[in-house]
Protein backbone atom coordinates (compact mmCIF):
# COMPACT_ATOMS: atom_id res chain seq x y z
CA UNK A 1 0.00 0.00 0.00
CA UNK A 2 1.72 3.14 -1.21
CA UNK A 3 2.16 5.95 1.30
CA UNK A 4 1.83 9.20 1.13
CA UNK A 5 5.19 10.87 2.29
CA UNK A 6 5.30 14.87 1.56
CA UNK A 7 8.55 16.32 2.02
CA UNK A 8 7.66 19.56 4.63
CA UNK A 9 11.08 20.43 5.58
CA UNK A 10 11.11 23.77 3.07
CA UNK A 11 7.80 24.79 5.51
CA UNK A 12 9.24 24.31 8.29
CA UNK A 13 12.87 25.82 7.44
CA UNK A 14 11.16 29.12 6.29
CA UNK A 15 8.69 28.99 9.41
CA UNK A 16 12.28 28.75 11.28
CA UNK A 17 13.87 31.27 9.13
CA UNK A 18 10.91 33.84 9.12
CA UNK A 19 11.29 33.73 13.10
CA UNK A 20 15.00 33.94 13.23
CA UNK A 21 14.73 37.27 10.70
CA UNK A 22 12.32 38.18 13.21
CA UNK A 23 14.84 38.35 16.34
CA UNK A 24 17.34 39.78 14.40
CA UNK A 25 14.95 42.87 14.09
CA UNK A 26 13.98 43.46 16.97
CA UNK A 27 16.83 44.19 17.46
CA UNK A 28 16.74 47.67 15.37
CA UNK A 29 16.21 51.23 16.95
CA UNK A 30 13.76 51.88 14.29
CA UNK A 31 10.29 51.39 15.44
CA UNK A 32 8.76 50.22 12.11
CA UNK A 33 11.81 47.19 11.62
CA UNK A 34 10.87 46.85 14.86
CA UNK A 35 7.23 45.60 15.02
CA UNK A 36 8.23 43.72 11.18
CA UNK A 37 10.47 42.01 13.37
CA UNK A 38 7.64 40.94 16.04
CA UNK A 39 5.47 40.61 13.46
CA UNK A 40 7.86 38.12 11.24
CA UNK A 41 8.21 36.07 14.61
CA UNK A 42 4.39 35.63 14.72
CA UNK A 43 4.03 34.70 11.32
CA UNK A 44 6.89 31.62 11.50
CA UNK A 45 4.74 30.62 14.52
CA UNK A 46 1.89 30.54 12.71
CA UNK A 47 3.07 28.50 9.36
CA UNK A 48 4.65 26.45 12.11
CA UNK A 49 1.24 25.29 12.93
CA UNK A 50 -0.16 25.48 9.53
CA UNK A 51 2.52 22.81 8.53
CA UNK A 52 2.01 20.79 11.82
CA UNK A 53 -2.30 20.95 10.67
CA UNK A 54 -0.65 19.46 7.34
CA UNK A 55 1.17 16.79 8.47
CA UNK A 56 -1.47 15.83 10.41
CA UNK A 57 -3.85 15.58 8.10
CA UNK A 58 -1.49 13.69 5.89
CA UNK A 59 -0.91 10.94 8.83
CA UNK A 60 -4.99 10.76 8.81
CA UNK A 61 -5.42 9.72 5.48
CA UNK A 62 -2.58 7.37 5.53
CA UNK A 63 -3.73 5.87 8.32
CA UNK A 64 -7.16 5.75 6.94
CA UNK A 65 -6.33 4.14 3.15
CA UNK A 66 -4.54 1.80 5.49
CA UNK A 67 -7.31 0.56 6.94
CA UNK A 68 -9.41 0.41 4.26
CA UNK A 69 -6.72 -1.69 2.18
CA UNK A 70 -6.91 -4.12 5.22
CA UNK A 71 -10.62 -3.91 5.50
CA UNK A 72 -10.12 -2.95 8.95
CA UNK A 73 -13.69 -0.96 10.03
CA UNK A 74 -13.38 2.40 10.69
CA UNK A 75 -16.11 3.61 13.84
CA UNK A 76 -17.67 7.18 12.80
CA UNK A 77 -16.08 8.86 14.93
CA UNK A 78 -15.90 12.29 13.01
CA UNK A 79 -15.76 14.79 15.97
CA UNK A 80 -13.89 12.76 18.23
CA UNK A 81 -11.37 13.29 15.29
CA UNK A 82 -11.61 16.81 14.63
CA UNK A 83 -11.14 17.39 18.54
CA UNK A 84 -8.24 14.82 18.84
CA UNK A 85 -6.70 16.68 15.97
CA UNK A 86 -7.88 20.71 16.54
CA UNK A 87 -7.14 20.67 20.32
CA UNK A 88 -3.48 19.95 20.44
CA UNK A 89 -2.88 22.61 17.85
CA UNK A 90 -5.43 24.68 20.49
CA UNK A 91 -3.23 23.72 22.89
CA UNK A 92 0.06 24.69 21.40
CA UNK A 93 -1.03 28.17 20.29
CA UNK A 94 -2.78 28.85 23.88
CA UNK A 95 0.52 28.44 25.40
CA UNK A 96 3.06 29.59 22.96
CA UNK A 97 1.38 32.94 22.12
CA UNK A 98 0.87 33.75 26.07
CA UNK A 99 4.35 33.02 26.96
CA UNK A 100 6.01 34.64 24.02
CA UNK A 101 3.86 37.44 24.88
CA UNK A 102 5.04 37.43 28.86
CA UNK A 103 8.99 36.67 27.80
CA UNK A 104 8.45 39.93 25.57
CA UNK A 105 7.28 41.76 28.27
CA UNK A 106 9.88 40.52 31.03
CA UNK A 107 12.55 41.32 28.25
CA UNK A 108 11.20 44.44 28.00
CA UNK A 109 11.05 45.20 31.58
CA UNK A 110 13.98 44.23 32.48
CA UNK A 111 15.97 45.85 29.02
CA UNK A 112 14.41 49.41 30.32
CA UNK A 113 15.33 48.68 34.03
CA UNK A 114 19.12 48.22 33.21
CA UNK A 115 18.80 50.85 30.52
CA UNK A 116 18.08 53.06 33.63
CA UNK A 117 21.23 52.18 35.88
CA UNK A 118 23.30 52.29 33.15
CA UNK A 119 22.20 56.03 32.55
CA UNK A 120 22.42 56.90 36.45
CA UNK A 121 26.01 55.22 36.69
CA UNK A 122 26.58 57.97 33.61
CA UNK A 123 25.29 60.69 34.92
CA UNK A 124 27.17 60.25 38.35
CA UNK A 125 30.51 60.44 37.01
CA UNK A 126 30.03 63.09 34.27
CA UNK A 127 30.85 66.05 36.87
CA UNK A 128 34.53 64.31 37.12
CA UNK A 129 35.25 62.54 34.26
CA UNK A 130 35.54 64.03 30.62
CA UNK A 131 35.04 60.73 28.12
CA UNK A 132 32.61 57.81 28.91
CA UNK A 133 31.90 54.77 27.23
CA UNK A 134 28.75 52.70 28.42
CA UNK A 135 27.06 49.90 27.04
CA UNK A 136 23.54 50.60 25.70
CA UNK A 137 20.68 47.72 26.80
CA UNK A 138 18.33 48.86 24.46
CA UNK A 139 21.08 47.52 21.44
CA UNK A 140 22.43 44.90 23.58
CA UNK A 141 19.36 43.10 24.40
CA UNK A 142 21.34 39.96 24.58
CA UNK A 143 24.01 40.47 26.48
CA UNK A 144 24.34 38.92 29.89
CA UNK A 145 25.93 41.62 31.47
CA UNK A 146 26.72 46.04 31.19
CA UNK A 147 29.17 48.25 31.61
CA UNK A 148 30.51 52.21 31.86
CA UNK A 149 33.85 53.06 31.50
CA UNK A 150 34.52 57.07 32.28
CA UNK A 151 38.54 58.67 32.13
CA UNK A 152 39.40 61.15 34.93
CA UNK A 153 41.27 62.95 32.19
CA UNK A 154 42.68 62.99 29.04
CA UNK A 155 43.29 59.63 27.52
CA UNK A 156 46.80 59.20 28.12
CA UNK A 157 49.28 56.73 29.19
CA UNK A 158 49.15 57.77 32.39
CA UNK A 159 45.46 58.54 32.97
CA UNK A 160 42.89 56.60 35.69
CA UNK A 161 39.72 55.67 34.87
CA UNK A 162 36.89 53.24 36.54
CA UNK A 163 35.20 50.29 35.19
CA UNK A 164 31.69 49.33 36.13
CA UNK A 165 30.26 46.45 35.91
CA UNK A 166 25.97 45.41 35.52
CA UNK A 167 24.45 42.57 35.28
CA UNK A 168 21.67 41.74 32.83
CA UNK A 169 19.61 43.64 35.32
CA UNK A 170 21.38 46.69 35.96
CA UNK A 171 22.77 45.64 39.17
CA UNK A 172 25.92 46.63 39.65
CA UNK A 173 28.36 43.57 40.56
CA UNK A 174 32.09 45.26 40.30
CA UNK A 175 34.06 48.16 40.19
CA UNK A 176 37.95 48.62 38.70
CA UNK A 177 39.63 51.62 39.19
CA UNK A 178 42.16 51.74 37.53
CA UNK A 179 45.73 54.08 36.93
CA UNK A 180 48.68 54.22 34.46
CA UNK A 181 51.48 54.50 36.20
CA UNK A 182 54.73 57.16 35.28
CA UNK A 183 58.48 55.95 35.24
CA UNK A 184 59.48 59.97 35.11
CA UNK A 185 58.00 60.04 38.91
CA UNK A 186 59.06 58.59 42.03
CA UNK A 187 56.96 55.04 43.24
CA UNK A 188 55.40 57.36 46.28
CA UNK A 189 54.44 60.23 44.02
CA UNK A 190 52.74 57.35 41.27
CA UNK A 191 51.09 56.22 44.67
CA UNK A 192 49.48 58.91 45.45
CA UNK A 193 48.86 59.91 43.16
CA UNK A 194 46.60 57.01 42.35
CA UNK A 195 44.96 57.35 45.74
CA UNK A 196 43.61 60.57 45.04
CA UNK A 197 42.17 59.70 41.75
CA UNK A 198 40.55 56.68 43.02
CA UNK A 199 39.27 59.00 45.76
CA UNK A 200 37.93 61.25 43.04
CA UNK A 201 36.30 58.58 40.96
CA UNK A 202 34.72 57.10 43.75
CA UNK A 203 33.24 59.98 45.18
CA UNK A 204 30.24 60.07 43.07
CA UNK A 205 29.10 56.62 43.88
CA UNK A 206 28.57 58.20 48.05
CA UNK A 207 24.76 57.91 48.15
CA UNK A 208 23.77 57.02 44.90
CA UNK A 209 20.45 55.55 44.52
CA UNK A 210 21.36 52.85 42.36
CA UNK A 211 20.91 48.73 42.45
CA UNK A 212 24.12 47.24 43.29
CA UNK A 213 24.84 43.59 44.61
CA UNK A 214 26.66 44.97 47.82
CA UNK A 215 26.76 47.87 49.20
CA UNK A 216 30.34 47.71 50.37
CA UNK A 217 31.41 48.27 46.41
CA UNK A 218 30.16 51.64 46.06
CA UNK A 219 31.79 53.01 49.86
CA UNK A 220 34.86 51.40 49.94
CA UNK A 221 38.12 53.18 48.57
CA UNK A 222 40.90 52.49 50.86
CA UNK A 223 43.93 50.75 49.10
CA UNK A 224 45.29 47.97 51.52
CA UNK A 225 48.54 48.98 53.62
CA UNK A 226 49.98 45.61 52.50
CA UNK A 227 49.57 46.61 49.00
CA UNK A 228 51.22 49.72 49.40
CA UNK A 229 53.95 48.79 51.52
CA UNK A 230 54.97 46.13 49.05
CA UNK A 231 54.30 48.77 45.91
CA UNK A 232 57.22 51.25 47.58
CA UNK A 233 59.66 48.83 48.29
CA UNK A 234 59.16 47.19 44.75
CA UNK A 235 61.00 48.35 41.39
CA UNK A 236 58.81 49.57 38.00
CA UNK A 237 59.96 46.51 36.50
CA UNK A 238 57.78 43.72 38.95
CA UNK A 239 54.30 42.83 39.08
CA UNK A 240 52.65 41.52 41.98
CA UNK A 241 48.81 41.13 43.35
CA UNK A 242 47.41 41.44 46.37
CA UNK A 243 43.95 39.72 47.90
CA UNK A 244 42.32 40.74 50.79
CA UNK A 245 40.77 37.67 52.23
CA UNK A 246 39.55 39.93 55.41
CA UNK A 247 36.93 42.40 53.46
CA UNK A 248 33.56 42.26 53.00
CA UNK A 249 33.79 42.19 49.83
CA UNK A 250 36.08 40.59 46.72
CA UNK A 251 39.02 42.71 46.82
CA UNK A 252 41.94 42.85 45.22
CA UNK A 253 44.74 45.25 43.81
CA UNK A 254 47.66 44.75 41.70
CA UNK A 255 50.32 46.33 39.55
CA UNK A 256 50.80 44.81 36.26
CA UNK A 257 54.13 45.89 34.45
CA UNK A 258 56.86 43.97 32.23
CA UNK A 259 60.35 42.60 33.18
CA UNK A 260 63.11 45.54 32.63
CA UNK A 261 64.45 43.66 29.91
CA UNK A 262 60.93 43.92 27.79
CA UNK A 263 60.06 47.15 29.12
CA UNK A 264 59.72 49.76 26.16
CA UNK A 265 57.97 52.83 25.12
CA UNK A 266 54.70 50.99 24.40
CA UNK A 267 54.71 49.21 28.01
CA UNK A 268 52.15 50.75 29.97
CA UNK A 269 52.47 49.82 33.97
CA UNK A 270 49.09 49.85 35.60
CA UNK A 271 47.82 49.96 39.57
CA UNK A 272 44.36 48.18 39.15
CA UNK A 273 41.97 48.46 42.33
CA UNK A 274 38.98 45.66 42.18
CA UNK A 275 35.91 46.14 44.21
CA UNK A 276 33.15 43.14 43.72
CA UNK A 277 30.66 41.16 45.69
CA UNK A 278 31.67 37.55 47.37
Amino acid sequence: MKQSETDYSKEVSAALASQSVGRLLKESDHDTVKNIGNAMQVAGAISTVSTSIDMLSEAGSNAENMAHAYRVPIPHIKKQLVAFAVIPILIVVGAYIPQYIKGKQATDQRIAASAKQVEIVKKALEPVCVSVHADDPNKSRDRSSYSVMRYLRDLDTTDCYVHIQLNDSGTITNISYVKGIDINKSLEENLQQAERDFTTLQKPFENLNVSVSNPEILSYQAIPQQFKDEFLSGTFYKSFRFYNQDAPISLSCSFDTETKDKFDEYSRPKIYFFLGSK
